[in-house]
């Protein structure tokens, strides 16, 4: 519960700040902060070195001595990290071709990382009792910290410099929340040998967040280097747009690990639970995607402006992949609850070599669109899941979920015929469509599948007035 609110308070906090900063900031300024933060999260998950989530797997009581030593181990490896970036961030600047001031931008965001590295000790104690309500809060006011920030430095004319001292008042909230919550005795110890044992473990584990670090950083590293900081803008923004609707997919993975973990051995009651997963998270995202795709342009002009009309066509393409990816996010988790995490992590290195393979070439034959192009083709991994997981539970997938597929089919052509029929000139008519598309859609599942419609809706409202 701590989680999930934390999930939608933050959420949603970044959405009202990305519209304020889509106004406020121009796309160069997005694309080249999306840069100095690919090179600040790999320094974190470098610094970190997998010592972290090595104690919170670990089964023996946790000495303030051992905590030391990772404590210690991680401030050497960051200020060798940050020395590293600080004497780099010249010649990074210069091979990206930014403004020779930006190398100050570089160096005050890595800065950050000082303030991250003294709330990891705290952080991983929490984590490993479990305690995720303390995690909420202190990750909560992270985001607000953060977003309320850098929101203000941008309608105040920072420009790019509003992400780098609002990222640095983030840090600096969270260090000092998180030592007062979960406060632990400081000191400095090193023992190599109790360093090699969790390196055992945390390396791999750390390999894992790597990849899907590699996955995110391919835009602003190569299409940064080639086409600029205003494309790489261009792209982040129509991603982050489609990452916000995919929030629902994600809340249902977040949950869906534990719940199915407990329920390891009832075969009939995991599979049953797993097919009524699908298709709650079809008709949510099939939803979700008919109204992004049929009213793409529109959204995107009125509600964030029209400077941000370049971004359209890779929106679109994005969007269409929530046909395939998003509704089949909680597969990754049932595999993990059914103990097929190599199997998983085999997945996720082929959706990485797919990125870069492709994603490479197609950005430089097709400029911002290869990102879309190579996305979609990265997709391929989702019906693979879905056959794995199809053999073990002997289901039909196109008889659970062809009727939000239609639906949504049939809405999003119907959305976007109105839209050129009917201009769309203020965000009140736009509100208008997006409604009227949206009971459409509802209304077309329940002629398809008016049982399993009204079981899912029905099932909504009864969770809601639960939380009440």
């Amino acid at each position: 519960m701590a989680l999930g609110l934390r999930h939608v308070v933050v959420q949603g906090v970044g959405f009202v700040a990305n519209l304020i900063l889509a106004r406020a900031l121009v796309p160069s300024d997005f694309g080249a902060f999306a840069f100095v933060t690919v090179v600040t999260q790999l320094s974190m998950l470098l610094g970190d070195a997998g010592l972290g989530a090595a104690l919170v797997q670990r089964r023996e009581r946790l000495s303030n001595d051992l905590l030391a030593v990772v404590f210690t181990f991680q401030q050497v490896l960051l200020l060798g990290l940050v020395l590293a970036v600080w004497f780099a961030s010249p010649w990074l600047i210069s091979y990206y071709h930014f403004p020779p001031e930006y190398v100050w931008l570089v160096r005050l965001t890595i800065l950050s990382l000082g303030f991250t590295s003294l709330r990891a000790v705290s952080a991983l104690v929490l984590e490993r009792n479990v305690d995720f309500q303390k995690i909420a809060k202190v990750e909560i006011a992270e985001a607000l910290t953060y977003y309320l920030l850098c929101s203000a430095f941008a309608v105040s004319g920072f420009g790019v410099w509003s992400f780098a001292w609002a990222a640095i008042a983030r840090a600096a909230v969270g260090a000092a929340v998180m030592f007062r919550i979960a406060p632990w005795r400081v000191a400095l110890r090193w023992d190599f040998p109790a360093i090699k044992e969790l390196a055992r473990f945390g390396l791999p584990f750390q390999g894992s967040n790597l990849l899907g670090f590699a996955n995110s950083s391919l835009t602003p590293v190569i299409l940064g280097a080639t086409l600029g900081p205003a494309a790489v803008g261009f792209v982040n923004f129509a991603a982050s747009l489609v990452g916000y609707a995919s929030m629902p997919a994600w809340v249902i993975n977040r949950v869906s690990f534990p719940a199915f973990s407990r329920m390891q051995g009832e075969e009939s009651a995991f599979a049953d639970a797993f097919l009524k997963l699908q298709r709650a998270s079809a008709l949510m995202m099939f939803g979700i995607a008919a109204l992004l795709l049929g009213l793409a342009e529109p959204i995107i002009v009125h509600v964030f402006s029209a400077k941000w009309q370049p971004s359209v066509p890779i929106f679109t393409l994005l969007a269409l992949g929530l046909y395939v990816s998003a509704w089949s996010v909680p597969n990754g988790s049932v595999l993990n609850a059914l103990g097929e995490s190599r199997l998983n992590f085999r997945l996720n290195i082929a959706v990485t070599l797919t990125m870069w393979l492709f994603g490479i070439p197609l950005m430089l034959a097709f400029g911002v669109m290869g990102v879309a192009y190579a996305t979609l083709l990265s997709n391929w991994v989702h019906p693979v899941t879905n056959h794995i997981l199809q053999k073990r539970f002997r289901y039909a997938l196109i008889r659970h979920i062809w009727p939000p597929l239609l639906a949504s089919g049939l809405t999003a052509a119907v959305l976007h015929l109105a839209s050129r029929a009917v201009e769309i000139e203020n965000l009140l008519t736009l509100a208008a469509m997006l409604i009227a598309g949206m009971l459409g859609y509802l209304s077309l599942n329940f002629l398809f599948d008016r049982k399993g419609t009204t079981a899912f809706l029905g099932q909504f409202v009864r969770t809601f007035e639960r939380k009440a």
